[in-house]
């Protein structure tokens, strides 16, 4: 979190990223050094892990806080350091910023501080042999009084570089502080810890002194590295670039900080030089055969076993074993289970590329042969790779292509995907330079391609298949081309692109009508292309003969694909039931033939089914095994992010809110990109719009436009991003905003089935705008358009049918509406959808109030109250206050009427100047008031005039002043049905 302020000896000021938990703990311990429990924290972390930053943060909210912080750096100049240097250093400090004068002021001549400080002893007498203290004594005295006009909090730094003296001084001081509000923070490095290092048994004997707290500062997780580097760059980081500096960097702050200022200089994957070498001389420090091992590990990869590492390096095992321990005491290189490993990728490149090429040739070439005769050295499921590795690396492709391909078939295996893409590419650059692959390139092209389709590589899959078809004969090769062509209308519907419908056609014709395993797989396709297109009639017949053709040809894993797309095509031709059974027959066969990518599949389209009619509870079910089948299945990044996205929607309509949240952020967590990130940030989006909170859904809303490219078609996204963006509109008052946004869509909400779905929500929407805009006294706009839609969409689910009926209400007026609220509200009743229940009370109980009739408006303004409260929906909570206070409700049993209401009266406010009042108070514009109260500007404007005459006021500020005594500043502010 930035700062506003920077501490004493901190010249710099960054966005602060993380670190709760070490904040938290270090200002409980300063809030228990203020109490008179004087406190030692001792802070850890290697180089550049951002210890300084966070001691900084402490120093700056200390001193913020009223206490003198102390800051001082230990100094290596030698073998033993430079004496007493941190304390010298806090001195001298403290000198600058209050002067001599002050600061003599506070330890009188004798107490030994003139010691460290020569300049002090000018025109002051020599104390006598007897008046002296010891300096340990006198500066505990020192800090004692510093700490009587107030606390004080002592830093020293790098505490691996102290010196003897500033040890024992140390030592001593922390024990005499006894009750002295003072907290003191050490810092070390971890990586200059050598083994014997002196300042290990300071650190164990400081430990068991009282009040001592350890404190290791670790690496960022590549969510704050994101956060690092978007607050170093103007525009928002790309996941590539994330990946890219979080691997390099280890998750070390500094390292990241230094990659991002190459990437934005234009060198990405580069590193400036001052890094290079700092990173390079600690290589060079160590002796001569440990320089040699650490640039065989590099070459070995990230992490590498004794056992290969032995059988490469022919070493004596005694100066092999001697090397690697100055390696290790070095910390440029640690022990990783059976072998080593550098703590940071960055020092692993610089180790390699301190070799000459030749040199790195040759080491490839020892491991790929040591390898080959001895396979036992490494798991099975690595050999391959390894293998493969090591023979692209040393120049020798015509034994690196078998090796790629045996390691492709082994990720596929273990569904490591994004592995096998990687494979397959360089087993494809290496074709070219190999006499007799053994396997033609069209052949690798098509493995490719479905390795790409499966790592969601769509760009790439869609050059491999151009290169396939270039390759391919149409006639000889026609089903390999077909099965080619149904990828590509897998990923444009994947996209949601238009063209997948053509795409799929020609497949279907260069499938044949034979009754194939491709023809069954193109026909999967074809169908929910034409569904994808409103051609449902003809999308169910495609769909059954698929599911046919699967049965027929025994491929059980295309059976369960085929299920999965007939049942969607099912739900959006509204045949609810069959559309289940089916699903739940896919899900079965897939459960039962451990198919878990099918089981995924599945599982996203029947979770989407039951969530969207209603039935939440099956829907949470069913979406929380597709994710728990994607993580299985490696495709957690992709399709695993749409299950979790139906999880969360149905956790939403339930009123969990909070479950919704953490289930999409641990979905986000795996680092999707694309359309994969765009639905967990609608989710997002719609949470922070019905909590109130703007600033969220607009960064949400954000990122998920940024994630989808602009041809963008699916209905179940572009609906709701329309829908979102004016409830976004609504909620800063931009009426002609959101009603211009709503009318741009109201044509594409003319769906059927399951579409529906997205349809009813996004009239909602429009009919509040118009309700709001009918209020203001506009002329009607697209009232009628809103009634024509909605007579067309299906209202077979409970919830729609509840919609439809709250759809009409908005667009009668008040008087004599039909149907009433009452009605809206008995169907929401019927549903589990907590939110538009309780947006429905509250219009009941406006239109209760309306009508004089005051004990059905308590009932629903309390229910509603209590519901909002529970889920967060601030907007509403506030609506039922304000109602509430307006209609002289109890909201509570036994509560006193609220105070304001009686003492507003007796000025001769009435209940709208009321509400004009608050909003005054928070500083709103007459634009904002009519926005939020639903009335004509020129409206507010004359409230506001009213209100200052009646009051005797002659500004906003005295408005403000007034709304205090009224009590009406803990109101809260009154957000009218649009701020839902």
């Amino acid at each position: 979190m930035p700062t506003d302020s920077t501490a004493p000896g901190y010249g710099y000021l960054r966005p602060f990223i993380g670190r709760a938990a070490e904040r938290a703990a270090l200002d409980d311990a300063l809030a228990r050094a203020v109490a008179g429990q004087p406190r030692v924290v001792v802070v850890s972390g290697e180089a550049g892990v951002g210890k300084s930053r966070l001691v900084e943060q402490l120093a700056a909210r200390a001193g913020d806080g009223g206490a003198r912080v102390l800051l001082g750096t230990c100094v290596a100049a030698g073998p033993g350091g430079l004496a007493l240097a941190p304390f010298i250093g806090a001195l001298r400090r403290l000198i600058r910023e209050v002067g001599v004068e002050d600061t003599t002021a506070v330890f009188p001549l004798g107490e030994g501080i003139e010691q460290l400080l020569p300049e002090l002893r000018r025109d002051r007498a020599e104390p006598d042999a007897e008046s002296r203290v010891p300096l340990v004594e006198g500066f505990g005295r020192f800090l004692e009084r510093l700490g009587d006009s107030g606390p004080v909090v002592l830093i020293l730094e790098d505490m691996h570089a102290a010196d003897p003296s500033t040890r024992e001084m140390l030592r001593d001081l922390v024990r005499t502080l006894d009750a002295a509000r003072v907290l003191t923070v050490l810092t070390y490095r971890t990586d200059d810890l050598y083994r014997g290092h002196p300042l290990r048994p300071f650190l164990a004997d400081l430990q068991r002194g009282r009040g001592v707290q350890l404190m290791e500062v670790g690496r960022f997780s590549r969510a704050e590295t994101e956060e690092l580097i978007a607050g170093a760059s103007s525009e928002a980081p790309t996941a590539a670039m994330v990946d890219r500096i979080f691997t390099r960097s280890g998750g070390n702050a500094f390292f990241a900080e230094q990659l991002v200022r190459a990437e934005l200089a234009g060198t990405a994957g580069g590193m400036q030089d001052s890094l290079r070498d700092l990173l390079l001389s600690r290589i060079e420090q160590l002796p001569a055969p440990a320089q040699h091992v650490v640039k065989l590990v590099a070459i070995g990869g990230s992490s590498l076993s004794h056992r290969v590492l032995a059988a490469v390096a022919a070493m004596p095992e005694d100066a092999l074993l001697d090397a690697l321990r100055a390696a290790s005491d070095a910390h440029v290189l640690v022990t990783d289970d059976d072998g080593y490993a550098f703590p940071h990728e960055l020092l692993r490149e610089v180790a390699a590329d301190s070799l000459l090429p030749g040199e790195r040739l040759r080491v490839h070439h020892a491991y790929a042969d040591v390898l080959e005769r001895q396979p036992e050295l490494v798991a099975p499921e690595r050999h391959a790779a390894s293998t493969a590795y090591h023979w692209t690396g040393a120049g020798l492709p015509e034994r690196a292509l078998p090796a790629l391909i045996r390691a492709a078939s082994v990720a596929e295996a273990l569904h490591a995907y994004a592995e096998q893409h990687q494979l397959l590419s360089a087993a494809l650059d290496a074709w070219p330079h190999v006499r007799d692959p053994q396997i033609s390139r069209l052949e690798l092209l098509d493995a490719a391609t479905r390795a790409a389709w499966h790592a969601v590589e769509n760009d790439h899959a869609q050059h491999l298949i151009d290169e396939a078809l270039d390759e391919a004969d149409r006639v000889a090769d026609a089903h390999r081309v077909a099965a080619l062509l149904a990828i590509r209308g897998k990923i444009l519907l994947r996209r949601g692109e238009a063209g997948a419908l053509t795409v799929a056609r020609e497949a279907e014709r260069l499938a044949g009508t034979q009754r194939t395993a491709t023809r069954a797989r193109v026909l999967e396709v074809l169908a929910s292309a034409l569904a994808s297109q409103g051609l449902t009639d003809e999308a169910r017949e495609v769909g059954v003969e698929a599911v046919r053709l699967a049965v027929d040809v025994k491929d059980e894993e295309l059976e369960v694909a085929a299920r999965g797309t007939l049942g969607l095509v099912l739900g959006h031709l509204g045949e609810h039931d069959r559309a289940v059974a089916e699903m739940d027959a896919g899900r079965t066969l897939a459960e039962s033939r451990r198919d878990l990518r099918g089981l995924t599949r599945i599982c996203v389209n029947l979770s989407l089914e039951l969530w969207t009619h209603g039935r939440n509870g099956e829907a949470i079910t069913v979406g929380q095994a597709g994710v728990d089948a994607a993580r299985r299945s490696g495709s957690a990044y992709a399709q695993g992010t749409y299950a979790a996205t139906n999880l969360a929607s149905a956790l939403f309509t339930l009123g969990r809110w909070d479950e919704a949240e953490q289930v999409v952020a641990e979905a986000l967590a795996e680092r999707p990109t694309g359309v994969y990130r765009a639905y967990p940030h609608l989710m997002l989006t719609e949470i922070a719009v019905a909590r109130g909170d703007v600033s969220a859904a607009k960064t949400h809303y954000t990122v998920a436009v940024r994630s989808v490219d602009a041809r963008f078609g699916h209905v179940e996204g572009s609906l709701p991003m329309v829908r979102l963006e004016a409830e976004i509109a609504l909620m800063e008052h931009r009426v002609a905003d959101a009603r211009r946004l709503v009318a741009g869509s109201l044509d594409r909400a003319r769906v059927q089935g399951c579409a529906a779905a997205y349809a009813w929500p996004l009239l909602a929407t429009a009919a509040r705008v118009e309700a709001r805009v009918r209020a203001q006294g506009a002329p009607p706009g697209d009232a009628g358009r809103i009634t024509d839609v909605a007579a067309g969409l299906p209202t077979t689910a409970p919830w729609w049918r509840a919609t439809a009926l709250q759809v009409a209400a908005e667009l009668t007026p008040a008087e004599g509406a039909t149907p009433s609220w009452r009605e809206v509200l008995a169907a929401w009743e019927d549903t589990t959808n907590v939110h538009s229940t309780c947006y429905a009370r509250l219009r009941a109980a406006e239109e209760a109030v309306a009508a004089h009739d005051h004990r059905d408006a308590q009932r629903w303004l309390r229910a509603a109250a209590k519901d909002a409260a529970e889920i967060g929906a601030l907007p509403l909570l506030q609506e039922a206050k304000l109602l509430a206070a307006g209609a002289r409700v109890e909201l509570d049993e036994g509560q006193a009427e609220p105070p304001a209401m009686p003492a507003a009266e007796r000025l001769g406010l009435t209940r709208r100047e009321v509400e004009v009042l608050v909003l005054l108070a928070e500083g709103a514009s007459n634009r904002a008031i009519a926005g939020c109260l639903v009335i004509a500007e020129k409206t507010a404007s004359v409230h506001v005039s009213r209100i200052l005459t009646k009051l005797g006021l002659k500004n906003r500020t005295q408005v403000a002043i007034a709304a205090h005594r009224l009590g009406l500043t803990t109101q809260p502010a009154p957000g009218g049905r649009d701020l839902t």
